[in-house]
């Protein structure tokens, strides 16, 4: 890891500080040049340390990222978007110092602050989505089967070294003591500090010894004797559900989460499919191909 850093603080302090006038352009967008110092810093913050395996498809998503990012941000400046500089200096808090050498203080300020402006701007952009009552229970009606869940056990067990002790154990359980504190007491699971519950799962989670088991057990039941290769073990079989289709109420959070999220991603999209149509961007493709080497 620590090449990988040294890597990429190599290319920006053979870059210099800060973009000078003869450093290559990569891309001009509305005036504003993107140059390689550029890449290696996106690539920092997004908190990749190494240019091995970053081929020509990914420079090319690199700079697209970086192409919207500058749009975004000079787009949020004529909207009179702002950024406080303790934003700035909160985010830059952030930047581990190691990943700071070699970087003019000043540019890496302005590359923060641009992401931030970019963060805000789309903020604004999407901050009136608005999802109904009947858009959820809309979609809910629509996709009911799909939400369709497999059925579920749910059930506690103990562990045990010899087959011995697994007898004893039985034995101590249908004489009634309680399963949780047997399990606490003499289980060598971890979960024995939860009294051997394994929660819920579905069939074909678990080791097939335990589903042939749990599967001719009633709720409530004993097993006899488990062997896995983990030790002996008794079960319990605690919560038995059918496939079900869960109510509205309890999908309505998560279908609000995924129609906003859908919503918000088509009207940026197209936000920002437009701010492109209107912008003039140049991309020096032989400069692009070349960086990062």
């Amino acid at each position: 890891m620590v090449f990988k850093v040294f890597v990429l603080l190599a290319l920006l302090v053979a870059g210099g500080c800060g973009a000078s006038p003869g450093e290559r352009t990569i891309a001009l967008v509305e005036g504003d040049r993107i140059v390689e110092q550029d890449l290696v810093v996106f690539l920092l913050l997004q908190g990749m340390e190494g240019v091995e395996g970053i081929d020509g498809d990914m420079k090319r998503e690199i700079l697209s990222q970086l192409i919207e990012e500058v749009l975004i941000a000079k787009e949020a400046e004529r909207y009179g978007v702002k950024v406080e500089d303790r934003e700035v200096e909160a985010f830059l808090g952030e930047v581990p110092e190691r990943l700071r050498m070699g970087m003019d203080p000043v540019r890496l300020e302005g590359w923060i602050r641009r992401r931030l402006l970019a963060e805000r701007m789309i903020g604004e952009v999407v901050k009136d989505v608005v999802v109904e009552e009947e858009d959820l229970r809309s979609y809910y009606r629509a996709r009911k089967e799909k939400f369709k869940r497999r059925g579920r056990m749910r059930a506690s067990h103990i562990v045990v070294a010899t087959e011995d002790e697994a007898r004893e154990v039985l034995r101590r359980l249908e004489k009634g003591e309680d399963f949780g504190r047997v399990a606490r007491e003499v289980s060598i699971s971890p979960d024995r500090e939860r009294g051997g519950d394994l929660g819920y799962f579905h069939m074909g989670e678990m080791p097939e010894e335990f589903e042939k088991a749990l599967a001719e057990m009633e709720v409530g039941e004993l097993s006899p004797i488990v062997r896995t290769p983990y030790g002996y073990h008794i079960l319990k079989l605690t919560s038995r559900e059918g496939p079900a289709v869960p109510s509205f109420e309890e999908v309505k959070s998560w279908i609000a989460r995924r129609i906003r999220a859908e919503r918000v991603e088509a009207i940026f999209r197209n936000w920002l499919d437009r701010l492109k149509e209107r912008s003039v961007i140049r991309i020096d493709e032989k400069a692009l191909q070349e960086a990062l080497k």
